[in-house]
């Protein structure tokens, strides 16, 4: 399986419904559409996608923050049948080596308080939530906790 992670231009030919149909195979992601991908590769910060044997297997969003020098991961997402397997793991670190590159100081994002795997996941990376809570954004039940990792 030959593995490719790439940045994604607002100018890409990548369709947003092929993003929409990864994000579909996650639960907290499932709502994210074509609309929503059509955006964000327009205004996002970072768009950068992950490949196996040519073919896009997962997505990582991030967007500006209101905070200075930060940045949000707005969705992080990989193909059902693809998971479990480090592609998420490579996708988050080549995202966050951008993020460095932009000067950008520190990323926040938003997981589910009872999605153990995520947190699992995003904790063994250096992300710590924050004391901050919010409703739950995806339609799943419990509150979503913003977790941040310092990346400079």
């Amino acid at each position: 399986m030959i593995i490719n992670i790439q940045n994604v231009l607002r100018t890409s030919q990548l369709s947003p419904a092929v993003l929409a149909g990864i994000a579909l195979t996650g639960k907290a992601t499932a709502h994210l559409d074509a609309y929503y991908y059509r955006d964000c590769m327009k205004q996002a910060l970072l768009t950068a996608v992950v490949t196996c044997d040519k073919t896009v297997r997962g997505v990582c969003v991030c967007k500006s923050s209101m905070i200075p020098d930060s940045c949000v991961i707005d969705s992080i997402c990989i193909e059902d049948d693809f998971r479990r397997k480090g592609l998420g793991r490579k996708l988050l670190a080549h995202s966050l080596r951008n993020m460095r590159s932009l000067k950008i100081k520190t990323a926040f994002l938003w997981v589910n308080e009872y999605d153990v795997d995520s947190l699992a996941f995003f904790r063994n990376f250096g992300f710590e939530p924050d004391g901050k809570r919010r409703s739950s954004q995806n339609g799943l039940p419990g509150e979503e906790l913003r977790c941040k990792i310092d990346i400079y």
